[in-house]
């Protein structure tokens, strides 16, 4: 689920840069997009350390 989030997030994005949308509306993208990734990266290194276990 999180991986589809973070497509649409990346197309939003991308459509926002595209269109020329405002540079604080891009950044707020742009970090929502960032704390998205970083959640799933987390809980993919969480899950590798419960199987480690």
């Amino acid at each position: 689920m999180a991986q589809s989030e973070i497509r649409l997030l990346q197309d939003k994005l991308n459509s926002m840069i595209d269109c020329g949308d405002d540079y604080a509306k891009i950044y707020e993208m742009s970090v929502k997009l960032d704390l998205l990734i970083a959640k799933y990266y987390n809980e993919l290194l969480n899950d590798a350390q419960k199987n480690k276990s």
